[in-house]
């Protein structure tokens, strides 16, 4: 079996046993979180081409006006970007945030 074909069959066939994919539960860390909100901008800037993050003035009002209470917010973009840009939301709006995400988004560590 080639490399290739075990590169691909793990992509495009990914295992969904809940053995080797069980729920994790959160594990909050304000330490960690405050060194994310800290270094954020320098990963934006250089690790992600000036990624930027833009939000009107009338959505953070939102948001703001819902702080403190439980929220789920859903980026419709299936791309490597969104957990960046919630982490910048997050950072903006100087709140934690947990995060939910496809376990496919982190193949690109394999």
């Amino acid at each position: 079996m080639s490399i290739f074909y075990q590169y691909r069959k793990r992509i495009f066939q990914p295992s969904l046993s809940t053995e080797t994919w069980g729920f994790i539960p959160p594990k909050p860390s304000p330490l960690f979180q405050r060194f994310v909100h800290w270094v954020l901008p320098y990963v934006f800037q250089k690790l992600l081409g000036g990624l930027s993050l833009e939000v009107d003035n009338e959505s953070l009002q939102r948001l703001d006006n819902l702080k403190g209470q439980r929220q789920l917010l859903l980026p419709n973009h299936p791309a490597l970007w969104d957990p960046f840009a919630m982490a910048g939301l997050s950072r903006i709006l100087q709140e934690n945030f947990y995060y939910v995400a496809a376990r496919e988004l982190f193949d690109w560590l394999h």
